[in-house]
C-alpha cells in the first residue's frame, strides 16, 4: 500500500468522525497538514481514564459557526452553540469506529448550569465544559476534542468531484452546495433533528466511500488537497499532537469504510421543558447499557446482538 493510500485511509477515517486523525501516514507531509490545525486546552476530564483501556474516544462537534483567526478566541470561550454533538471511540484493536450522535436538543445536566439542551453547554464554557457534559451524561473517559465547521466538507466534496448518498428516493449525486442544503434541511422530515441527524452521517459516508475509491487513493495530489482542505478548518485539543496523530495512523492503516458504525443515542421521546423549551428526553436506561459496552470495549459485539435500543444509520437516509 503506497503512503499516499495511507494517508487517505486516514483521511476517510477523518471525514466520517470528522477528526480521528489526518494525515498522519504520510510522515514527512504530516506536519504539512496537521500543522494547520489550532490548538484550544480544554479542561481536566471529570471521569478518569482506566489505565488497562486502549480504547479512544473522542468528542467530536460540528459548527455553523466559520472557524478563523477571527472568531476562535471567542467560541473557545463560548461564544455559540454546536450544530452536531458526536461521541466517537476507536476500539482497542483501532479496527472498529463507533460514532454516535447526540441530538443537540437532549436535556441534560451541564456542570454548574443545571438542565439545559446540550448544546448550550459549548455556548456556556467551550469545549471545556462540552468534553465535562458529555462525561457527566456517558460515564465514558474523553481523551480528544475536535470541532470542524460542516461547511468545510461542502469543499471536500467538490474537490471530490461530488459525492453519491443513498436516500430513499434512491441514489443521488450532491455537489457540495447541495449536499449542505441536504444536511440542514429538517422541517420538512418526518421525524425533523433525528432525520437530520442521519442526513449528516449519511453525508459522511458518501464521503469515506468516495475517498475510498482507485481514483483518489492513487492520486497524490487530489489526497494531499483534500487533507489540507479539511485541516485547514479544524480545532483540536493542544494535547492531540503530530506524534499522536502519527501513532493513531499507523494503527488504523487496515480500517475501511466497512468498520465504521453510526448511531445515535438512545431517545425516549421528545417534549418541552418547565421554562417551555422544545427538548429532545434521553432514554437514560438505554443509554446506561450502551455506555457500560461502551466502556467495556464490546461495542461491536453488543449492537450485533440486538438488545441496543438505538437508531443506527439505515442503508436509505431519509
Amino acid at each position: 500500500m503506497s503512503k499516499f493510500a495511507k494517508l487517505l485511509i486516514v483521511m476517510g477515517i477523518m471525514a466520517l468522525v470528522l477528526v480521528v486523525m489526518v494525515a498522519g501516514a504520510l510522515g514527512y507531509l504530516g506536519h504539512r497538514v496537521t500543522g494547520k490545525f489550532a490548538k484550544v486546552e480544554i479542561g481536566k476530564s471529570i471521569v478518569a481514564k482506566d489505565p488497562s483501556s486502549e480504547t479512544v474516544n473522542f468528542l467530536l462537534m460540528g459548527t455553523d459557526t466559520r472557524l478563523n483567526a477571527s472568531n476562535r478566541a471567542d467560541w473557545a470561550k463560548g461564544g455559540s452553540r454546536t450544530d452536531a454533538l458526536m461521541l466517537a471511540q476507536l476500539s482497542s484493536d483501532k479496527n472498529y469506529v463507533t460514532v454516535m450522535s447526540i441530538p443537540r436538543d437532549s436535556w441534560v445536566e451541564i456542570p454548574g448550569h443545571g438542565k439545559a439542551k446540550i448544546n448550550a453547554a459549548f455556548a456556556y464554557g467551550g469545549p471545556s465544559l462540552a468534553v465535562q457534559t458529555v462525561e457527566k451524561l456517558t460515564g465514558v473517559h474523553i481523551d480528544h476534542f475536535a470541532i470542524v465547521n460542516f461547511e468545510s466538507f461542502t469543499s471536500v466534496t467538490d474537490k471530490l468531484g461530488g459525492v453519491q448518498v443513498q436516500t430513499m428516493d434512491g441514489l443521488q449525486s450532491f455537489d457540495g452546495k447541495d449536499a449542505l442544503a441536504y444536511v440542514r434541511e429538517r422541517h420538512s422530515l418526518a421525524r425533523g433533528d433525528f432525520d437530520r441527524v442521519q442526513r449528516q452521517q449519511a453525508w459522511l459516508r458518501g464521503i469515506m466511500k468516495k475517498l475510498f475509491t482507485s481514483e483518489v487513493l492513487t492520486s497524490p495530489r487530489k489526497a494531499l488537497g483534500i487533507a489540507e482542505t479539511i485541516a485547514e478548518d479544524v480545532t483540536v485539543d493542544s494535547a492531540l499532537g503530530n506524534t499522536e496523530i502519527l501513532k493513531l495512523a499507523y494503527k488504523m492503516k487496515a480500517t475501511t469504510p466497512a468498520h465504521v458504525r453510526f448511531i445515535t443515542a438512545p431517545v425516549r421521546g421528545v417534549g418541552t421543558s418547565d421554562d417551555g423549551q422544545s427538548i429532545v428526553q434521553l432514554n437514560d436506561d438505554a443509554l446506561a447499557q450502551l455506555m457500560v459496552a461502551w466502556r467495556e470495549d464490546r461495542l461491536e459485539q453488543y449492537l450485533d446482538s440486538g438488545r441496543a435500543e438505538t437508531d443506527s444509520l439505515r442503508q436509505n437516509a431519509p
